[in-house]
């Protein structure tokens, strides 16, 4: 026999059976629905191209939510696209000012090239007239004070020691009056004047890549800006659009599944698969299994509360069945206290008459 916690333990489970079997039963009535939807659906195509003869009042009422669907599909289509162009252009504009980023560490490395080459050609005391006039600002005095501590250099003692620390000190200037020259050459054109062809020409691409980059981020940043309204609005339209499809995309669902029952319950089988064809046959077999599937389920539901209210019937039985045997005992321990009570009294009466002699009379 089953103990009384025990059959509160099977309770409990049947309980869980119960609540798992009515999950699985609002799958199926789901499904069910999904199902008619297509079943409807596949029905619809070919309605819209000879009758069925029955149901056109439901077809009417799907096809035309379709359309409606399908025109605002198109008009959100169209926007994300409008919306994804700008986007683009965006992101152009991030990597054009990359590229600009990127542009201004090569300046720096061109700049000092160009510098370098003008103090070689300054240096060597045979360059043209107009790179001399260019250079000489730049390099005049670093190469007068070089070529003077060079010449201290030559001789002995303090004045050598002197030199030597002084065009220790030169050296590290050079590179910023390379870089000085350079930008200045770039800026003004004097980088023409340079005797290497091949430096001349990569200054040339340099600039011109520089100012395209420029031109085509100012250009873009203008464009993005003046659209920056429309993209804007272009957003909330395009939110409010697609609240109001899924809306339409849930009617139109409902719409699907109404004319998928209307079809299922007037239309028999047969005319289906003939007129419709396979597929919407199939959807209507699967119709059927989801139906018995249903069935089964609030078959096993049903069966399951008749066991559990049986269960818990018997376990109030248990407990009264339990209470009798208990009251029982309590009646034979009452009994034998009446008993004793009894006698006890009978003692008492007996020892009133002794005590009034009415033993003895």
């Amino acid at each position: 026999m089953v103990s009384f916690y025990g059959r509160i333990r099977i309770m409990a489970i049947t309980s869980q059976d119960i609540v798992a079997l009515e999950q699985q039963l609002a799958d199926f009535r789901k499904n069910l629905e999904a199902e008619y939807a297509s079943f409807g659906e596949s029905c619809a195509l070919i309605e819209g191209q000879h009758s069925l003869g029955m149901c056109r009042e439901e077809w009417q009422a799907y096809e035309t939510c379709l359309q409606a669907v399908t025109e605002l599909e198109k008009v959100c289509a169209k926007q994300q696209r409008r919306l994804d162009l700008i986007s683009d252009k965006k992101g152009h504009i991030r990597q054009t000012e990359k590229d600009l980023r990127l542009s201004v560490r090569q300046k720096r490395v061109l700049s000092g090239r160009i510098g370098a080459a003008a103090y070689e050609a300054y240096q060597s005391g045979s360059c043209p007239p107009d790179l001399d006039a260019a250079s000489s600002p730049f390099f005049r005095k670093h190469l007068e004070e070089t070529r003077a501590w060079e010449t201290l250099l030559k001789k002995g003692g303090i004045a050598r020691s002197l030199a030597k620390t002084k065009l220790s000190c030169s050296k590290h200037k050079t590179y910023a009056l390379f870089m000085r020259c350079g930008q200045a050459f770039l800026a003004d054109g004097s980088f023409r004047l340079l005797p290497d062809a091949g430096l001349r020409s990569e200054a040339e691409s340099f600039l011109s890549r520089q100012q395209e980059l420029s031109e085509t981020l100012d250009v873009a940043k203008s464009n993005v800006s003046s659209l920056q309204d429309e993209v804007d609005k272009g957003k909330q339209n395009l939110e409010e659009a697609k609240g109001r499809l899924s809306v339409m995309k849930g009617n139109l669902s409902a719409l699907a599944t109404a004319y998928g029952k209307a079809v299922y319950d007037r239309i028999s089988p047969d005319v289906i698969a003939q007129k419709v064809g396979r597929i919407a046959y199939g959807q209507g077999l699967a119709i059927v299994r989801r139906q018995n599937d249903i069935t089964v389920a609030q078959e096993s539901i049903r069966q399951l509360r008749n066991q559990m209210q049986i269960d818990e019937l018997n376990v109030q039985l248990e407990l009264d069945n339990r209470k009798i045997d208990h009251l029982r005992e309590q009646e034979q321990v009452i009994e034998k206290q009446i008993s004793e009570v009894r006698l006890s009294m009978a003692e008492r009466q007996r020892k009133i008459r002794a005590l009034s002699g009415e033993d003895h009379g």
